[in-house]
């Protein structure tokens, strides 16, 4: 009987506050640089469920988040300790682009 390999990654939760008033909370697996996790996001009262894929190179954190609705947030943010800083761009089918502000926390 084959038992699986243990795993070697790391996991953290990312929480965002974006200026478009909306709320991000994702956990994140971490294997070597690659990123990717579930989460929510939420705004006007509404929360819709999100997948996150990425990269954390250093201290530079570049995610894909997506909602099921196909709205996609690019997140290129800046770590020190636990914070984190950085721009998003919201990309949503037959919309215009709308970017803005991101901060909030990484806890490991």
């Amino acid at each position: 009987m084959n038992l699986p390999a243990p795993s070697t990654a790391a996991q953290g939760r990312l929480s965002l506050d974006l200026g478009d008033q909306s709320h991000i909370d994702l956990v994140l697996s971490q294997a070597d640089e690659e990123l990717s996790g579930l989460g929510n996001i939420t705004l006007d009262n509404r929360t819709e469920q999100v997948k996150a894929t990425g990269s954390l190179q250093g201290n530079k954190l570049a995610l894909d988040v997506v909602t099921l609705n196909n709205v996609l947030y690019r997140l290129d943010l800046a770590r020190k300790g636990s914070k984190v800083l950085g721009d998003y761009s919201q990309i949503e089918p037959g919309k215009r682009k709308v970017s803005g502000i991101a901060d909030g926390r990484w806890e490991t």
